[in-house]
């Protein structure tokens, strides 16, 4: 996540691991922490810590609140589909987290 996190601007480049967790704490709002922690973690391991196609869709939210790139992903199901069939697959398939 921390990786994601600069890729993507939200953290300074010069933030350690633990100065770009204090920073993400203060400005993500509590109800999606968890939710968000989970999916950048989930496109890091998929995407070995890509963010062009983030880059892209944060980009385009921000500039013209489109949401484009959200309406493409909702005929595959959503984000929280595709998310929770990840989730599922790679939990029978020994965890999430790498076991």
């Amino acid at each position: 996540m921390w990786k994601i996190a600069m890729a993507l601007g939200w953290v300074p480049k010069s933030a350690s691991r633990d100065a770009a967790y204090e920073h993400l704490n203060r400005r993500v709002p509590d109800a999606c922490k968890l939710d968000l922690h989970v999916l950048l973690v989930e496109h890091g391991k998929a995407y070995k810590n890509d963010v062009g196609w983030l880059r892209s869709a944060v980009r385009e939210q921000l500039e013209s609140g489109g949401t484009r790139w959200l309406e493409s992903l909702e005929t595959a199901g959503g984000v929280k589909a595709i998310a929770d069939s990840h989730f599922r697959a790679k939990s029978l398939s020994g965890g999430v987290c790498g076991g």
